[in-house]
């Protein structure tokens, strides 16, 4: 990940960048912290409303495609990361750590939905909750191919209503 990519996303400097993250290993562990910290904590907030399981997976998936359209630089930035050999391996084991958690939380709303029979009763939590991820994955692939906002959010509510298709009683 380069400072100068960084800036242009921030709105700092090249200079800035450079004396708060000396090297790429913290640059990209930066990138990775501060995208984990924000999305995450948007997300607990929406579980935490008090809705219906669907409900809040419904504003959990919206909200991933919000932060992507507020945040495209990110998904480049961490893709770059990602292929740098000697900062990959730890990164990669950070995201995978931060997914295993995070679709165990989704895979919780889907047992609670089946429990209230919202979903098809032989759902398979585990399974529908990396659906879910790989859903907010390929949406992020596609910001990555400079799709606008508008077409973006479009996309990802119809994504949304094709997965809540496959898995509604």
């Amino acid at each position: 990940i380069g400072a100068e990519a960084l800036a242009q996303h921030s709105g700092v400097s090249a200079d800035e960048v450079s004396r708060i993250f000396p090297d790429c290993r913290a640059l990209s562990s930066g990138v990775f912290q501060w995208t984990a910290h924000n999305l995450m904590a948007q997300i607990e907030h929406a579980a935490l409303r008090n809705k219906p399981p669907l409900e809040a997976l419904e504003d959990i998936f919206h909200l991933h495609v919000v932060f992507l359209v507020s945040h495209a630089a990110l998904p480049p930035l961490l893709l770059e990361a990602l292929a740098i050999p000697e900062d990959g391996k730890a990164l990669r084991q950070r995201i995978h750590d931060l997914l295993a958690d995070y679709e165990a939380n989704l895979a919780l709303l889907l047992c609670l939905a089946r429990k209230d029979a919202a979903v098809r009763a032989e759902l398979d939590p585990a399974l529908a909750a990396k659906l879910f991820t790989y859903l907010t994955q390929g949406l992020a692939m596609r910001a990555i191919t400079g799709k606008t906002s508008d077409v973006l959010l479009q996309e990802g509510r119809k994504v949304w209503q094709q997965y809540l298709n496959g898995i509604r009683a």
